[in-house]
């Protein structure tokens, strides 16, 4: 599925506005880009929130409430998380050398526009189960529906028990592998009732899932530079 959401500059208007169209596509009116794109990003996050995302997110609302939306320093959190059962795990990821290649542009320019500060992190966790077990179709694929996604997948504050975790805002993005007893694992489309071609979902002010199956590696006993070259497209598209 995809959704557009167009930022349009607009020198008349007095102050941001959002409209809704028909389908998927969605329009923000700003009267000075520079000025205004703080208000922007934040009308872009509550209008997907609110009308393009229908699966509910378990969060802690204290918490939530008690960051602000942008802070001028902002943890990125890179996590590939593996299901057990595998015989021999992925250990190695190149993310260090490929994942901060393909971020640092972009995040430098919004750093620059924004004046905010980014710190990334990146981490491997074995052993991390799905919290409900996922459905079974005819022919032997597991799926997930939309709308239990939230329910089903391992949010960050069930498995990350980082002892150098500090207070600031963070964004977390998961490459989740499921293990063999539950892959390959696709997400199904509650409107549609079909199978989804994309893998990857957004959960508001935490951050992004992508779920690999292994056999959709080149190599399926190891993530290699074009796999994660992929992986970060998504990330950061």
């Amino acid at each position: 599925e995809t959704y557009s959401v167009f930022v349009i500059h607009n020198p008349s208007v007095s102050s941001v506005s959002s409209h809704i169209g028909n389908g998927r596509e969605s329009w923000i009116r700003v009267s000075d880009l520079q000025k205004d794109m703080g208000s922007a990003l934040e009308a872009v996050s509550d209008l997907m929130a609110s009308n393009y995302l229908s699966f509910n997110i378990r969060t802690d609302e204290d918490l939530m409430r008690s960051l602000p939306l942008l802070d001028d320093k902002i943890l990125l959190t890179f996590s590939l998380l593996q299901e057990s059962g595998w015989p021999q795990y992925l250990d190695t990821w190149p993310f260090s050398l490929k994942g901060n290649q393909l971020l640092s542009v972009f995040l430098e320019e919004i750093s620059r526009n924004l004046g905010i500060e980014f710190v990334v992190d990146s981490q491997i966790k074995y052993y991390v189960p799905l919290m409900m077990e996922p459905k079974r179709s005819t022919n032997g694929e597991f799926f997930i529906d939309q709308h239990d996604l939230a329910q089903t997948m391992p949010h960050p504050n069930h498995w990350n028990t980082d002892p150098t975790a500090t207070k600031e805002q963070s964004l977390d993005f998961i490459l989740y592998v499921p293990g063999p007893s539950h892959s390959p694992l696709r997400i199904k489309d509650q409107e549609t009732g079909l199978i989804t071609k994309t893998q990857s979902f957004l959960i508001p002010r935490t951050g992004g899932f992508f779920i690999l199956n292994r056999q959709s590696l080149s190599n399926s006993s190891s993530i290699s530079e074009e796999d994660m070259h992929s992986i970060i497209e998504i990330f950061v598209g």
